[in-house]
């Protein structure tokens, strides 16, 4: 792709503009580091890793929201 440092979201446009699906990733040694789509695996696994708080805490919301509705009044 190119020489150097190259930032992983400018790496991805350029792969789209060029119609790109697959590319190497080479450490500074310039030796094989994987492939793009170990990047996009680490990436969802970290995401994975920050959404599992936040359903939770979501799950936890509905859940004293549900609690403190109004309860119905019997005539």
């Amino acid at each position: 792709m190119s020489r150097g440092s190259v930032e992983w979201r400018g790496a991805a446009r350029r792969m789209k503009a060029k119609g790109v699906r697959r590319t190497s990733v080479v450490n500074e040694q310039g030796g094989l580091g994987g492939g793009f789509d170990d990047i996009v695996d680490f990436l969802a696994e970290e995401l994975a890793i920050l959404a599992g708080p936040l359903n939770r805490q979501q799950q936890r919301q509905r859940a004293l929201m549900a609690d403190t509705s109004p309860e119905p009044r019997w005539p």
